[in-house]
């Protein structure tokens, strides 16, 4: 009773008179065409400055290698789509790697299908990594280059694999020097340690009884926490009662795996520890 006699009832229900459209302005009647004609511009204004970008970043021709991996006449489609726009097929043999710079950078090209099974079997590979004008370009259709759509390959930084006795080996002021030279490298491009989750479990099992272990541990521990170092997903080296892990294939597997990573460092034993080390 009292909400009818304040009005509040007649105030909740009572509906807004709509106003025709015929009464309103011009220019408030056609501010939304305006707004969709203006919005439409833009993006034709913005797609010719990339197909610009695109054209302008072909002016330099490159050298081309394309990994064969079968008779599928994508491979001789993509050759020919890039000799097309001026560009230049090689074979291995003139790669011209280790030069600083060269007159035409060169590009080795990948199907994305292939990368895990054949990154691997590209020849010459690691002096192809170790030449900066090298680039590595994962693809899906036969313009993926030119269309700039195409995958970075082998683009920066890397990653470091310690096999078990070698990481058994290192003490804490080893570790150390690693982590400082891994991100001195790291001021061009990320570099991760990964670790193997049945060493990360045998570390955490001798902490209880070593004191260096546990301080090891620590500071392994705190440097996942700066994500310098990761311990990589429970797999099949993991596997305590299968023997000794197959570090090669996972080595292979986490390249594939970590594609955009340019190198990838495997170390084993205490000399090679040392030359590594010395290299910094």
């Amino acid at each position: 009773m009292n909400d009818i006699c304040s009005s509040r009832m007649f105030l909740q229900h009572a509906k807004k008179p709509k106003m025709d459209s015929k009464f309103l302005p011009q220019e408030m009647s056609e501010q939304p065409d305006l707004c969709c004609q203006t919005k439409q511009e833009m993006l034709t204004n913005l797609q010719e400055q990339l197909n610009i970008v695109v054209r302008q970043s072909f002016k330099t021709k490159f050298r081309f290698y394309i990994l064969v991996t079968s008779e599928d006449g994508f491979f001789e489609q993509t050759k020919e789509v890039l000799e097309a726009e001026g560009h230049v097929s090689v074979d291995p043999e003139q790669f011209e790697v280790g030069l600083q710079s060269t007159a035409m950078p060169l590009l080795i090209i990948l199907r994305n299908e292939d990368i895990a099974e054949y990154i691997c079997t590209i020849p010459r590979l690691l002096e192809l990594k170790k030449t900066p004008s090298v680039l590595f370009a994962g693809i899906d259709q036969p313009d993926d280059v030119l269309n700039l759509t195409h995958q970075e390959l082998f683009n920066k930084g890397g990653f470091v694999v310690c096999d078990s006795a070698m990481l058994d080996s290192l003490m804490l002021d080893n570790m150390k020097t690693l982590i400082e030279f891994l991100e001195k490298l790291s001021s061009s491009g990320k570099w991760t340690w990964f670790l193997h989750y049945r060493d990360c479990r045998l570390f955490k099992e001798k902490q209880r009884t070593s004191m260096d272990a546990k301080k090891r541990k620590q500071f392994l521990d705190w440097c996942q926490e700066a994500g310098i170092v990761e311990t990589l997903p429970y797999h099949e080296c993991d596997i305590l009662s299968g023997g000794q892990p197959d570090y090669l294939s996972c080595l292979l597997h986490l390249q594939a795996q970590h594609a955009t990573a340019r190198f990838a460092v495997f170390i084993t034993g205490q000399c090679y520890m040392s030359t590594f080390l010395d290299a910094s």
